[in-house]
């Protein structure tokens, strides 16, 4: 479990690593606002993540909750 929730300075870019960490079963990035719909994107592709949190991100849009339906 990682929690970066509240890390207002969080990038996709920075998302996008931690979606390839092979063990990463939980992640919080709850109120990361300068996430954008390419971190979830990045965590679709994830094979270990199985409980994103994603709430109160701004900058999300209904792509984003597309891009993570099988979660």
């Amino acid at each position: 479990y990682v929690n970066l929730g509240l890390c207002y300075l969080l990038t996709d870019d920075s998302v996008a690593i931690l979606a390839a960490l092979s063990q990463l079963e939980s992640l919080n990035l709850g109120s990361c606002n300068l996430l954008t719909d390419a971190a979830t994107a990045s965590l679709a592709t994830s094979t270990s993540l199985r409980k994103p949190t994603l709430s109160c991100c701004e900058a999300l849009t209904d792509q984003a909750a597309e891009s993570l339906i099988l979660f």
